[in-house]
């Protein structure tokens, strides 16, 4: 994302794909082209795996952290399991 705004901002281009915290931070206009959405699908035996615990617990922490950086809209159930019905 940097070196892409670096471009723009250089005049080297004119147009590029970022997250909005660092278009802000090389003083660039932002224009949200949508709102990505990202989804781990895991078999349900991992759910009981003490690392994908840990990952899920990281999920839930990364709330906290969405603050910081303008653009973010963190669902409210991040990092919580979704089981489908069958």
């Amino acid at each position: 994302h940097d070196e892409t705004c670096k471009e723009v901002s250089e005049g080297r281009a004119d147009v590029t794909l970022t997250i909005r915290a660092v278009a802000e931070e090389w003083g660039l206009e932002f224009s949200r082209v949508c709102w990505e959405n990202f989804d781990f699908a895991v078999p349900q035996e991992l759910l009981r795996d003490e690392h994908f615990c840990l990952l899920l617990n990281i999920l839930g922490r990364v709330r906290d952290l969405s603050g910081k950086y303008p653009g973010y809209k963190i669902p409210e159930d991040i990092g919580k399991p979704f089981f489908p019905r069958e």
